[in-house]
């Protein structure tokens, strides 16, 4: 029995209905599966140098269907500094007390409160110097 794969890629965020059908005309039926699947908001930066050089100093998180996010970020050793919720985010390198965090790597989660997206997760380092000095 032959077995096929397939993948889709989706340019659009939002919530997308999939339908699958599959026919064994050997067995004169059709099969029909049905399935959903959410696309994540825009990519979140992997660096972020809020130096005050007007280059990279923060990013923005926005969702174009209003969804409510929310953005947590930790230290390495799991320690919560930052969150932000709302269907606009900007981080711009400053904890919940509005101090400049240090240089280094933090790890965050993005969920969505509303469940339109998939959460993600993922690693943000956080560099002081000027773009210049890491070679940009």
């Amino acid at each position: 029995m032959k077995r096929y794969s397939q993948s889709s890629r989706y340019s659009l965020r939002g919530l997308f209905a999939l339908l699958l059908i599959t026919s064994l005309a050997s067995l004169g039926h059709a099969a029909e599966n049905a399935e959903s699947t959410k696309v994540a908001p825009d990519e979140v930066p992997n660096i972020i140098t809020p130096n005050g050089d007007g280059i990279n100093d923060q990013f923005v998180l926005h969702s174009s269907k209003g969804a409510h996010m929310v953005f947590s970020l930790f230290t390495r050793d799991g320690s919560l500094v930052y969150t932000g919720e709302g269907a606009h985010i900007v981080f711009d390198g400053l904890n919940d007390r509005g101090d400049e965090l240090s240089a280094g790597t933090y790890f965050y989660t993005l969920e969505d409160a509303s469940d339109t997206y998939e959460e993600k997760h993922g690693v943000l380092y956080i560099s002081r110097g000027k773009m210049k000095d890491l070679g940009q």
